[in-house]
C-alpha cells in the first residue's frame, strides 16, 4: 500500500521539521501514541521534557516523530538565541 502525493509532501515538511527542532533546540514533545522509553511505558498525553528528550539517540527520536508518535515543541529561548 503506497502513499499518496499529499501523504508524501506531508511527511517530508513533517521531517523537515523535526530536523529543524533537532537543530534549533528541542523544548519538549506531547506522546500522541503510546511506546516504551526504557522500561517506562509513556502514555499518550504525556508531556516530555527536554531533558528526556535529549537522552533519547537522535535517530530514535526523529523515527518517533516521523511516524507521529510524539510531538515536538521547540524552546522558544533557543530559537530567539539563534535568531539573533
Amino acid at each position: 500500500m503506497g502513499f499518496n502525493i499529499s501523504q508524501r509532501r506531508r511527511d517530508s515538511e513533517h521531517l523537515a521539521n523535526v530536523t529543524h527542532a533537532l537543530a534549533c533546540g528541542i523544548g519538549s514533545a506531547t506522546v500522541e501514541r503510546p511506546f516504551s522509553l526504557g522500561s517506562r511505558n509513556v502514555r499518550r498525553g504525556e508531556t516530555l521534557t527536554r531533558d528526556e528528550l535529549l537522552k533519547i539517540p537522535s535517530a530514535n527520536l526523529r523515527a518517533l516523530a516521523a511516524n507521529h508518535f510524539i510531538n515536538l515543541k521547540l524552546d522558544p529561548a533557543a530559537y530567539r538565541d539563534r535568531k539573533s
